[in-house]
């Protein structure tokens, strides 16, 4: 069994920045950027169908989305914006953590 890994001054910084910041998306901004089906942006924020519905409905059928919600879009948009450089972080993260080499 390997030993836990030490979180620096710096990390603890990034995640509470991370946790508390901004970096939202709301399901109009992703939808008029991607061409993406509702269904798709289901499966992106792990919801039904219904859910993601009701954020574009209007009057008593509309339904806000969740700060999880726009925060999976946001994570989703900066795959597809820039899978590449988000693959060569993930592969390091995954090669220090022991899953991958």
């Amino acid at each position: 069994m390997h030993r836990p890994l030490p979180v620096s001054e710096q990390q603890w910084q990034r995640i509470f920045a991370f946790i508390h910041s901004e970096i939202l998306m709301t399901p109009q901004e992703f939808i008029s950027k991607w061409d993406v089906t509702q269904a798709f942006m289901a499966e992106i924020c792990d919801c039904d169908e219904s859910t993601v519905s009701s954020w574009f409905a209007s009057g008593r059928s509309y339904s806000p989305p969740l700060r999880h919600h726009k925060l999976a879009l946001a994570l989703a948009d900066l795959i597809l914006s820039d899978f590449e450089r988000c693959l060569i972080i993930l592969k390091g993260y995954f090669s220090l953590m022991g899953i991958v080499s």
